[in-house]
C-alpha cells in the first residue's frame, strides 16, 4: 500500500467530494482497483488519512488554517506582498490572519484557496508516494519549532501539485470536509465489528490489521472477545452510572441480579463489592520489557509524567514477572494525614516530586520544614505560573497508584502471584480478563502486598465483598458503605459483580456489570449555603495512624439570637486542603479546650448527644474567637443525634472560611429549619453526576432514626419561656402526655414535667 501514488488517493478524495448520494461515497475511495493492489494488505496507510483524530500511532501536528497559511506565505514567498494588491497573497494572509486581510475571503477554506494560490508556483502533477507522505507527516508531528517545521515542508513543496497539497493541508488541519465519509462509515466498511474492536484497543492500526483480508477477525461474526496485550493501550472497562431513583441502593442490587443472570448465566443471587469510587485519573500500568509504561482511558501516554513517581515501586510489586497489565487509578495522597487531595493535582504533584528528585532530595520521607526541601518545592510551584496551585498542600502531597484489577501477568515469577482458582487449579499465565473478577481482584491484593514501605505508593482500592443472600442485608450493607465513603469526603461508590469478566471499551457500560452511585447535590437555589460557627473538632490520623496534630473534622453550630446559645447540627470534613487544615488550626489553637461530655459550658445546647464515633476531640473555649465556616450540603435530614435542631446535614462540604464573619453573624436555628423543612430535589443515591431528570421527593412526618416531625419543639420559644422572670399560665387548660423519651435541647422527661407545670 505504500508504494501507491499519493495522486491516486488524492483523485479518489476528488471524486468523493463531488456532488453526489453520501452512501456511494465510501466506495468512490476504497473501490475495486484499490482493494485489489491492497490484497491481503492492511488498508491503514489509507485509512489514517481519512481518521486523523483516531490515530494515537501519530502525534497532533500542532497546526491549523492560521500556522499553515503562514508557512505558505513562506514557501510561496508572498510574505511580504500587500493583501490588497496581490489576490494570491490576500487569500493565504486572511488565513493567516493578517489584519489588513480580514473579512476579504469570508466562508473560504485553505485547501480550496491552496488549488488557486499554488497554481503556476509547483508542478501540475506530484510524484511522491503515499508511504512518503506518511514518512513527511510522521516528521511533522515530531518537530516542535515553527522553523523546523519549514524546513521539511521544503522538501515536499515542490512535489506535491496545487490538489494534493489541498488534501495534504485537509489531513494535516484534521478536517477532509467529506460528507458521508466518517469515521463510523469507514469502520462500517472495514467490518461490522471494527467500531467495536477499536471502542476496545484504541489502536487504528491493529483495527486495520486484524479485519484485513486474511486477518484474525476478517471472517469474524462478531467483535473479538476483548483481548489486551501488555504496550497496547485499550479502552478500559467502564460503570454504568444510574439515574436518580429515590431508592437507588435497592434498585442496583436488584439490577445486577438481573444482569448476572441475563448476561453471564448466573444463577441465584450473586455475590457483589463496592469500591470507593476515587476522584483521580484512570490509568492502566504496563509492564513491557523490563519497563513501566502508562496510559490514560484516553488513551493518552503518561508514562513521562507519572512514571518517575510510581514505576519504582510497581516494578518491585512485579518483580519476576515478564509482563502485567494493572488497572486502576493514580491520585495525590497527603504523607501526613492519608487523605486525598483535590482532584487536579496530580500534574503539580508529579512535577514537583520530580524536582526533587533531579536535585537528589527525598520525595517522601523528609522534614517539610527542611529549607532544601522547601526551596525546592517553592521553586517547581513558582515555575508553573498557576496561581491555583497551594504550595503549601503541595509540599505533603504525593502520587499513589490505587489498584482494583488485574489484567495480564506472565513470567517465571508470576506463578506465585496468579495462585489458584476456586476450583484449586492453577491459574494460566497470560491474559486474565476472562476470569471473574473475584480472582482478579485476588491476584491484584497480591501484587500490591508486596509494597510494605510507611507511605504505600502502590495500595489496593477500598472495597467491602456482600455475599448476603437476603435483599435487606444486602441494601443496608451497601447504604453502610456508601454512607460512610461520602461522608468522608469520598466521591461515591462503584458496585460490582464479583462472578463478572473484564469488557472492553464503552459497551461495557451497556452490561451493567458495574454500576457508580454517587451524591447529586441540589441546584444553588435548592439547598443554600448556611454560615456555621466551629464549635468542637477531631484530630487528623495520619496515613500510619498516628495523630498529626491538627484538627480536620469539625463540627459547627447554628445560634438562637435570642439566647446567644449555639446548637449542633453537624460535622463536616471536606472542602478544603491541607494547607486551610493548617491554617484553621493556627487560629484555633490557642482556644481549644479537651472535650468531656460530663462537663459542657454553657454556651452551648445541652440536646446535643454525639455518638461515640461522633464525639469530638476538642471543644472550643470562647465562641467569639472561633471561626465561621460557610457550608453547602445535598440535604438537612432529620436527626436525633442533633436533638435540639432535628436534623443534621448529609454530605456536607466547606465552601470557604467566612473571616468577615463572627459568631453574631452564623445562621439562626429558624434558618436551618426553614432549609430542612424545604422539598428537596436531592435523590438518597444520585446517580451519573450531572444531567437526568431529578425527582422530587417531599419530606415526610415519618422520618429516619423514628424521629417525627411533631415530637420536635420550638427551641426558641422554649428558651424564651424558661428564661422568663414569672411564666404565664399558657397551658392552664391543656393536657400533656410526656413520652419516657421526651426530651428538648437540655430538658430530660422531669425537667419539662417541671415546666409545663409552672405554665399551668
Amino acid at each position: 500500500m505504500h508504494a501507491l501514488s499519493f495522486a491516486s488517493i488524492c483523485a479518489r478524495l476528488d471524486r468523493a467530494e463531488a456532488p453526489g448520494p453520501q452512501s456511494a461515497k465510501h466506495g468512490l475511495v476504497f473501490d475495486r482497483e484499490l482493494l485489489k493492489a491492497a490484497g491481503k494488505q492492511s488498508l491503514y496507510p489509507v485509512v489514517r488519512l481519512l481518521c486523523t483524530s483516531l490515530d494515537v500511532g501519530r502525534r497532533n501536528f500542532g497546526l491549523k488554517e492560521k500556522g499553515l497559511a503562514q508557512l505558505y506565505l513562506q514557501l510561496t514567498g508572498l510574505k511580504g506582498a500587500d493583501p490588497a494588491k496581490n489576490k494570491a497573497a490576500g487569500k493565504l494572509h486572511f488565513f493567516a490572519g493578517t489584519a489588513s486581510a480580514r473579512g476579504t475571503h469570508m466562508g473560504a477554506e485553505l485547501g480550496a484557496a491552496l488549488v488557486e494560490v499554488l497554481k503556476g508556483r509547483v508542478p501540475p502533477h506530484g510524484d511522491m508516494t503515499l508511504g512518503e507522505v506518511h514518512d513527511f507527516l510522521d516528521q511533522l508531528a515530531r518537530m516542535t519549532k515553527s522553523e523546523t517545521k519549514r524546513t521539511i515542508f521544503e522538501k515536499v513543496y515542490t512535489r506535491l501539485s496545487p490538489r494534493e497539497h489541498k488534501w495534504l493541508a485537509r489531513v494535516i488541519i484534521g478536517n477532509l470536509k467529506l460528507g458521508g465519509l466518517g469515521d463510523n462509515t469507514i469502520f462500517k466498511h472495514l467490518h461490522r465489528s471494527a467500531k467495536d474492536r477499536y471502542a476496545e484497543c484504541q489502536n487504528l492500526k491493529k483495527v486495520c490489521a486484524e479485519y484485513a483480508v486474511g486477518g484474525p477477525g476478517h471472517n469474524a461474526a462478531a467483535t473479538p472477545a476483548g483481548r489486551v496485550e501488555p504496550g497496547e493501550s485499550f479502552k478500559p472497562m467502564l460503570a454504568h452510572g444510574e439515574p436518580n431513583i429515590d431508592d437507588q441502593a435497592t434498585h442496583t442490587v436488584r439490577e445486577l441480579q438481573r444482569v448476572a443472570k441475563k448476561r453471564f448465566g448466573i444463577e441465584g443471587v450473586p455475590p457483589i463489592t463496592c469500591e470507593v469510587k476515587l476522584d483521580g485519573e484512570r490509568i492502566m500500568a504496563h509492564l513491557v520489557n523490563g519497563e513501566i509504561r502508562l496510559w490514560t482511558r484516553s488513551p493518552t501516554d503518561y508514562t513521562s509524567h507519572y512514571g518517575p513517581c510510581i514505576s519504582e515501586t510497581l516494578l518491585k510489586c512485579l518483580q519476576g514477572c515478564d509482563a502485567a497489565i494493572l488497572d486502576g487509578e493514580c491520585l495525590a495522597v497527603c504523607t501526613q494525614t492519608g487523605e486525598c487531595v483535590r482532584f487536579g493535582s496530580n500534574q503539580t504533584c508529579s512535577r514537583v516530586e520530580r524536582a526533587l528528585k533531579d536535585r537528589g532530595l527525598p520525595t517522601v520521607h523528609f522534614d517539610p520544614n527542611d529549607e532544601h526541601v522547601v526551596k525546592s518545592i517553592e521553586e517547581s510551584v513558582a515555575q508553573m505560573n498557576d496561581s491555583t496551585v497551594d504550595a503549601e498542600q503541595i509540599k505533603t502531597a504525593r502520587l499513589v497508584f490505587v489498584c482494583f484489577d488485574a489484567l495480564y501477568l506472565s513470567g517465571d515469577g508470576a506463578e506465585e502471584l496468579l495462585g489458584e482458582d476456586d476450583a484449586g487449579k492453577k491459574i494460566k499465565p497470560g491474559a486474565l480478563g476472562h476470569l471473574p473478577l473475584k480472582i482478579r481482584r485476588r491476584i491484584a491484593e497480591r501484587i500490591t502486598r508486596r509494597e510494605d514501605a510507611a507511605f504505600r505508593r502502590i495500595r489496593m482500592v477500598e472495597h467491602i465483598n456482600i455475599t448476603d443472600t437476603e435483599d435487606k442485608k444486602r441494601v443496608d450493607q451497601l447504604h453502610a458503605f456508601y454512607d460512610q465513603v461520602v461522608s468522608r469526603g469520598g466521591e461515591g461508590v462503584v458496585v460490582k459483580l464479583l462472578d463478572s469478566p473484564y469488557i472492553l471499551g464503552e459497551r461495557s457500560r451497556a452490561t451493567r456489570a458495574w454500576i457508580k452511585l454517587k451524591p447529586e447535590y441540589g441546584a444553588d437555589g435548592d439547598i443554600p449555603r448556611l454560615d456555621y460557627l466551629i464549635v468542637a473538632g477531631n484530630w487528623s490520623d495520619a496515613a500510619t495512624g498516628g495523630r498529626t496534630g491538627r484538627l480536620s473534622k469539625y463540627t459547627v453550630a447554628a445560634r438562637c439570637p435570642h439566647t446567644g446559645r449555639f446548637y449542633a447540627v453537624g460535622r463536616v470534613g471536606t472542602g478544603y486542603g491541607f494547607a486551610r487544615v493548617k491554617d484553621i488550626h493556627e487560629k484555633l489553637k490557642g482556644n481549644l479546650d479537651n472535650y468531656d461530655p460530663k462537663s459542657r459550658p454553657d454556651w452551648l445546647d445541652g440536646g446535643w448527644h454525639p455518638k461515640p464515633d461522633n464525639r469530638p476531640d476538642l471543644i472550643v473555649r470562647d465562641p467569639s474567637k472561633s471561626l465561621v465556616l460557610e457550608i453547602k450540603c445535598a440535604e438537612l435530614v432529620v436527626s436525633t443525634e442533633y436533638g435540639s435542631v432535628g436534623r443534621t446535614f448529609r454530605f456536607p462540604r466547606v465552601e470557604r472560611v467566612r473571616e468577615d464573619k463572627g459568631a453574631d453573624d452564623v445562621s439562626t436555628l429558624d434558618e436551618v429549619r426553614r432549609v430542612g423543612e424545604r422539598k428537596r430535589t436531592v435523590a438518597k443515591i444520585g446517580g451519573a453526576g450531572a444531567g437526568g431528570k431529578k425527582k422530587k421527593k417531599k419530606i415526610t412526618r415519618k422520618q429516619a432514626d423514628g424521629v417525627r416531625r411533631d415530637q420536635l419543639v420550638d427551641v426558641e420559644a422554649l428558651e424564651e419561656l424558661r428564661q422568663a422572670s414569672t411564666k404565664p399560665k399558657v397551658f392552664k387548660k391543656d393536657e400533656f402526655l410526656a413520652l419516657p423519651s421526651a426530651r428538648c435541647g437540655d430538658l430530660d422527661r422531669p425537667a419539662l414535667l417541671q415546666l409545663i407545670a409552672e405554665a399551668g
